[in-house]
């Protein structure tokens, strides 16, 4: 009952991982990840830093044309974007962090309610299909 999904080896380039699961077909450019789990396709870029966090991935890959694509018209990539900050985290499916974003939950954190994600018992929760745009501090 299972299918195969015949997905390349993740890749990892400068990236420093630890206590953590990555599933197949990852990339991660220079990122620093620990206690987390990376679900398929999951594309973290540089200078990203995850920690207690779990990314479900994604349904499919941005190629170059797409990204360059999504640069000129001012869209945020899929996965995590450069010079995040992530802590005590679920991104669902296809969730797309910009920039430079600030993401904590923390033990006693009070539930909220904001654009594209939401606070419960602590951990932030991005719902699939979310976008964040550059510079957003949760």
């Amino acid at each position: 009952y299972t299918r195969s999904r015949f997905l390349p080896a993740s890749k990892w380039r400068d990236a420093r991982v630890s206590r953590s699961i990555i599933t197949e077909g990852c990339l991660i450019f220079g990122a620093e990840i620990d206690h987390c789990i990376i679900g398929v396709r999951s594309r973290v870029q540089r200078g990203a830093v995850l920690k207690d966090c779990i990314l479900m991935g994604a349904d499919w890959y941005e190629d170059d044309g797409v990204r360059a694509e999504n640069a000129r018209q001012g869209r945020v990539d899929a996965g995590v974007g450069p010079d995040c900050r992530i802590e005590r985290a679920i991104l669902d499916k296809n969730a797309r962090i910009g920039a430079g974003c600030q993401i904590r939950g923390y033990e006693g954190r009070p539930d909220q309610d904001g654009d594209g994600w939401f606070v419960r018992d602590g951990i932030v929760i991005v719902p699939k299909d979310a976008v964040l745009p550059p510079g957003t501090v949760i």
